[in-house]
């Protein structure tokens, strides 16, 4: 009997042995697809349905723009935005998707929005998962990792996935030219934009303030590195070509160094432009002093002709 059941439990050993390498051979492919990579770890192009949304009323109106509430769904969650769309210029406009900085909220970034809109642009701006209408929680990074290992979507992707939903509901307004459509970010935002614009050609561009990539060096660990690597602008930036790319930095950022920028932007290929301004009083992301370079980019993005 003591034999018997000495085979017996080795046998339960080699069927459990067999079952775990199964599930980690079908947990491999999962991880692949749940967090939208290809085998390099680079970020495939998500399939979207067409955009879903409502349009809720919003109390500011001027003039020169009008401006709504958008709820939309994307990877299971409600997203909250807001559109301006101006009152003057020619039809077709072109569309800005403003993408702020992290923990920046719609409202604080309308200042922004509304200097864009009044250039005759249509514009969305979001609340990110985790913060302010659209809520939710969002993971540490290391938890975050753990999600993707055991095959979970990773927050970090959703944030890419969002801001292309964030452009599909642009693109479907009246009067907006669905081929003429920019990514536009700050910081945390710029450095979305980026990636978003890589690996979705249907962009026209990317117009990042105050951002850059992280230089990410591998660590020998391979899953950690695909991760992360994953997230950082510098390895997709060179695909953002022929199309559009201007960076616009300020000479006195504290929080990004404008040599950081630099090292991302050699990175990329033409066409491409790097805008510096020197301001004293400025530190991190959008300054006043920004406007007439910015109006000159989103103008050199929405002429031009890959």
């Amino acid at each position: 009997m003591h034999i018997k059941k000495k085979r017996l439990y080795v046998g339960g050993v080699v069927l459990l042995l067999a079952a775990i390498g199964i599930l980690l051979f079908f947990m491999k492919d999962k991880v692949k697809e749940a967090n939208f990579l290809d085998e390099q770890g680079l970020m495939l192009l998500p399939h979207r349905e067409t955009a879903k949304y409502s349009v809720l009323p919003y109390s500011e109106d001027t003039e020169d723009y009008s401006v709504a509430k958008v709820v939309f769904e994307s990877a299971g969650s409600d997203i909250y935005a807001l559109l301006l769309e101006p009152k003057k210029y020619q039809l077709p406009r072109p569309g800005v998707v403003l993408l702020p900085g992290a923990g920046v909220s719609k409202e604080a970034e309308m200042p922004v929005a509304r200097e864009i809109a009044k250039l005759g642009y249509a514009v969305i701006v979001l609340d990110y998962r985790g913060l302010g209408e659209t809520g939710g929680v969002v993971p540490r990074l290391e938890d975050d990792y753990s999600n993707f290992l055991q095959g979970r979507i990773s927050v970090q992707h959703l944030f890419i996935v969002d801001a292309l939903v964030t452009a599909d509901v642009l693109s479907t307004r009246e009067g907006v030219d669905p081929n003429n459509i920019i990514l536009m970010g700050e910081s945390f935002g710029g450095r979305i934009a980026l990636i978003a614009t890589a690996i979705d050609s249907r962009m026209k561009g990317a117009v990042v303030i105050s951002s850059a990539g992280f230089h990410y060096v591998p660590q020998n660990d391979p899953n950690k590195d695909k991760f992360l690597a994953s997230l950082d602008p510098d390895i997709y930036v060179g695909k953002i070509s022929p199309r559009q790319l201007i960076m616009i930095h300020n000479e006195y950022d504290k929080s990004i160094p404008i040599g950081s920028a630099v090292v991302t932007f050699e990175k990329a290929k033409s066409p491409k432009l790097f805008v510096s301004i020197n301001d004293t009083e400025c530190n991190h992301g959008y300054c006043s002093t920004m406007l007439w370079p910015l109006n000159q980019s989103l103008g050199r993005v929405a002429r031009s002709t890959p």
